[in-house]
């Protein structure tokens, strides 16, 4: 008899496929900052040490997303619904996905600026550090996208669309 409730094993298996998927993430992540220093910074820094980046800047920027979401969704809820128009919440969703995505460049750039360190020594330039971050932060959209638009194909296009 079904209860209505999620079984006990489909979420273990969920929490499962969460945790490979976040371990996966941060392994890409990681090549992908390599890559970003590499092509905005001119050197190679360690690939473990730009995981250890990666993860301090997901675990930050988690925090302060989430922190910032709460403020604005309860704090605020009037205008977050009048931010939508005709599609009540669609503008804030917007606005909160606008504000998370330059947290994301924002706390990227200050760890890869205090804990990346060029082979001369000392600290990168905030600068460059943001150059490194926003290409870093591009190119995991540009692969997001990239990986959601082969989803597409090989289901067939998007589900509950006719054609």
């Amino acid at each position: 008899m079904d209860s209505g409730f999620i079984s006990r094993e489909a979420i273990i298996g969920m929490v499962v496929a969460f945790l490979v998927g976040l371990a996966v993430a941060i392994a890409v992540g990681g090549l992908l900052l390599r890559l970003a220093v590499q092509w905005i910074g001119r050197f190679t820094p360690g690939y473990w040490r730009c995981v250890g980046v990666v993860l301090a800047a997901g675990v930050v920027g988690a925090t302060l997303n989430f922190a910032l979401a709460a403020v604005l969704r309860f704090g605020t809820p009037q205008a977050a619904i009048a931010l939508g128009g005709g599609m009540p919440g669609m503008g804030a969703a917007i606005a909160y996905s606008l504000v998370g995505f330059a947290i994301a460049v924002v706390v990227n750039a200050l760890a890869v600026q205090l804990l990346l360190r060029p082979p001369e020594g000392g600290t990168l330039p905030f600068a460059r550090a943001l150059g490194i971050a926003a290409a870093y932060v591009g190119m995991g959209l540009a692969l997001y996208f990239a990986c959601i638009a082969v989803l597409l194909v090989l289901l067939g296009g998007v589900p509950g669309v006719a054609r």
